[in-house]
């Protein structure tokens, strides 16, 4: 299912003109692709991605060529965001080399100037992180990682939307600080639900929900909770909407825990 709405308005050629206009003081500053039109854009970027190997991933664009995405060249996207939409610049030329669903919707309308969201999985920050973030890496010469976000909500969003846009290969950061981190700590009931909540099984078992899910068997069966936080634990695993949770725990993984350490059992690569 697309995560787009049919609702893709295209550019007039009156707009066109008064943004002619408006960029001609500053078109000696512009990049080659930014000064051709919104399909031509379009055709050459999506034949660079196609010529170029190793495309997939932006780290692996030079600083030039990730310049000449033009992120001042943008579409606005209009995302569901407290019963209402919402509308957020990003800058497309980037975002198509960035996400393939968006790349595969633009290709059918490349003189789309909006673009409406109808997935549920696309969070309204997340989409503002990503944009910020390739405007960043489109205009400094070194790139860097799309930063992952200290509030769990946050990170687990920015994954789920990501990957709802194909772009999982830029959130790897997410599944490993969480892994990495959840052994020095006592997650509150609320992250299993979350957890559960904002996450996939794509073929295997989501690797940040199995990881939570034998942590918390392991603090339960080793008794290294009180009572109190074994019983809500016990409670929550119970409810349907943890059920992905509960069928997580392995027995063997708990026990491998207890006996050689989180770290023998969770390593490099995360699923």
């Amino acid at each position: 299912m697309s995560a787009f709405s049919n609702d893709t308005r295209v550019s007039t050629p009156q707009g066109n003109n008064s943004r002619r206009h408006r960029h001609r003081a500053s078109r000696k500053q512009e990049s080659y692709i930014a000064t051709l039109s919104p399909v031509t854009q379009v055709q050459k970027v999506l034949a660079d991605i196609n010529n170029f190997d190793g495309s997939y991933h932006l780290r692996n664009w030079s600083a030039t060529a990730r310049k000449e995405l033009a992120p001042n060249v943008t579409i606005t996207l209009e995302l569901l965001h407290n019963g209402s939409y919402v509308e957020v610049e990003v800058p497309k030329l980037a975002f198509l080399v960035a996400s393939p669903v968006f790349a595969d919707h633009v290709a059918g309308s490349p003189e789309a100037v909006l673009l409406r969201f109808i997935s549920t999985e696309v969070d309204l920050e997340a989409v503002k992180a990503i944009a910020s973030w390739l405007r960043k890496i489109c205009s400094e010469k070194i790139y860097t990682n799309l930063p992952v976000p200290l509030d769990i909500k946050k990170a687990l969003q920015l994954r789920r939307t990501a990957r709802t846009l194909g772009m999982s290969q830029y959130v790897v950061d997410t599944i490993e600080y969480y892994i990495l981190g959840l052994c020095y700590r006592i997650p509150d009931v609320y992250e299993l639900v979350l957890v559960s909540e904002h996450t996939k099984d794509l073929g295997l078992v989501d690797p940040m929900l199995e990881a939570l899910a034998n942590w918390v068997g392991y603090l339960m069966k080793y008794h290294l909770v009180d009572a109190k936080q074994a019983g809500l634990y016990a409670e929550a695993l119970t409810a349907k909407k943890c059920q992905r949770l509960l069928d997580a725990v392995c027995e063997w993984k708990v026990d491998m825990i207890h006996s050689m350490g989180w770290f023998a059992v969770y390593q490099k690569p995360w699923k």
